[in-house]
């Protein structure tokens, strides 16, 4: 099965469109095999690519700077790009012998918004760079044909057409009723991605640990800061958290370096012997947390390091100096921060008894 990629090309140099044309002809063929096309519409002025962008759905956009040749001064592009960054939900990339022309507003490069010399990089290149982007998903998830669009949907006939009458009722009520509303369909939305198509719950990626950069703009309850290159992660109860001003003193744990210590010699055992079963069985016990209650395992990804908190090294730091001194980094999805905060809170609460004698009542029972 085919998957059509919708591409926006605005040029309007002829020369320009037609090597365009030339190379995407040569990755269609290329990519055949993997079921990979692209679909491309020219536009040669700032006027049709504004109307093709209103009236089409593209997966991506590749637009020059300079669209009219009678006003050299003027960086049409510009526009073009602006009203894609922050109103639609596709990657834009600027292909340019005037790069200086650039909008100051778009100077922050980022994988969906892509600044390239005009032959600074091949044309397929750049093809093969849209193929990648559409290959993660994210523009098909989020698109208006996407599963996020289609489970809201569902959504909308299935629960909310059944209770529409008790929400009408409350809209007399209060003013925030869109936001309350808003929260009851994330949580369907967000139990509906939980489980599978056979009701199985779903295995979890590592990059679904973390939210960077943080949303609430608070520091809150599974806050990862750093302070001169050392990570810790903010244990307070939430409770205590989410009334602003309520708490003076912030509790601290410190994250481990992903190979710390314990991973480092279990590490060292395997490099002599790789069929040590011990080492093994530290390291995947270590990540399962099963190793020891004081330590929690924090998985590595693009957006954070990893590492292990451990609860033995805390420290309480106060609220004007946590602002001050420390950057905030992120914080840990509410899905995994409640296991970190009960296991922080069984570690305190163990009590432990005197040992018996064990092996004189092994005896016993044995009489």
């Amino acid at each position: 099965m085919e998957n059509s990629f919708r591409l926006l090309i605005v040029e309007d140099d002829k020369n320009e469109i037609v090597n365009y044309k030339d190379n995407l002809e040569l990755f269609n063929e290329d990519n055949k095999k993997d079921g990979f096309i692209i679909e491309a519409d020219f536009n040669t002025t700032l006027q049709d690519g504004i109307n093709a962008i209103k009236n089409n759905k593209y997966d991506g956009a590749i637009v020059d700077l300079k669209l009219n040749q009678d006003n050299i001064e003027a960086a049409e592009g510009n526009v073009i790009i602006k009203s894609i960054v922050g109103n639609l939900r596709m990657p834009a990339i600027v292909v340019s012998g005037f790069m200086g022309d650039l909008d100051p507003e778009l100077k922050n490069e980022t994988s969906l918004l892509r600044f390239y010399e005009r032959g600074s990089i091949e044309i397929v290149e750049i093809f093969n760079v849209l193929k990648k982007i559409y290959n993660t998903g994210i523009t098909k998830i989020l698109g208006e044909d996407g599963l996020i669009i289609k489970e809201l949907t569902k959504i909308f006939w299935e629960r909310i057409s059944t209770n529409l009458e008790y929400w009408i009722s409350e809209s007399d009520n209060t003013t925030k009723i869109e936001k309350i509303v808003s929260r009851y369909i994330i949580n369907h939305l967000k139990e509906g991605f939980e489980t599978d198509e056979n009701g199985e719950f779903e295995v979890y990626h590592s990059s679904e640990f973390y939210i960077v950069p943080p949303i609430k703009q608070n520091y809150f309850t599974g806050d990862i800061v750093e302070k001169v290159g050392i990570n810790y992660i903010i244990l307070m109860p939430p409770c205590d958290m989410a009334t602003n001003g309520k708490v003076q003193n912030i509790v601290l744990g410190k994250i481990e370096d992903i190979n710390f210590s314990q991973i480092k010699d279990a590490k060292k055992k395997l490099e002599k012997d790789n069929s040590d079963d011990k080492a093994k069985f530290k390291i995947l016990s270590l990540l399962n947390n099963t190793y020891s209650l004081n330590y929690h395992f924090l998985p590595q990804t693009n957006a954070f390091s990893g590492g292990f908190i451990d609860f033995r090294k805390i420290k309480s730091v106060k609220v004007k100096e946590l602002k001050v001194e420390y950057k905030r980094v992120g914080t840990i999805s509410s899905e995994f921060i409640k296991d970190i905060i009960s296991r922080f809170s069984q570690y305190y609460s163990r009590q432990g008894q005197p040992n018996l004698d064990i092996n004189a009542i092994y005896k016993k029972i044995l009489l």
